[in-house]
């Protein structure tokens, strides 16, 4: 059951991968066959870890991009190799063409 999770999370998580009513749905499956078999199957540990923040996702106490995040974390301890997520800039202070420095091109940014 883990394989077919992480096929499906991969599947959502490409760039033009599945829209997110379908994993929604096929998740909902996946998850009913997971607790009918009371962990005989597998996947039920990383079915707990995707659950909550999808249904977060669900009740509009998450976004989207979020959940992506939590999923790709989620995920990780299950996979072989590395998870690739979408990188991040985030730049403290004020914005490029408001900034002051001997440096007009100086500007401090950070990787997520």
């Amino acid at each position: 059951m883990d394989k077919q999770i992480l096929n499906l999370a991969a599947e959502y998580l490409q760039h033009d991968g599945i829209p997110l009513h379908d994993f929604q749905q096929r998740f909902a499956g996946i998850y009913f066959q997971v607790r009918q078999s009371q962990g005989r199957s597998g996947g039920s540990a990383l079915c707990d870890e995707i659950v909550l923040p999808l249904a977060e996702l669900s009740r509009g106490h998450r976004s989207e991009d979020s959940f992506r995040e939590k999923l790709a974390e989620a995920i990780a301890p299950f996979v072989v190799g590395p998870v690739y997520a979408p990188a991040r800039e985030i730049v403290y202070g004020k914005p490029a063409q408001q900034a002051r420095s001997a440096n007009h091109s100086f500007r401090l940014v950070a990787a997520a």
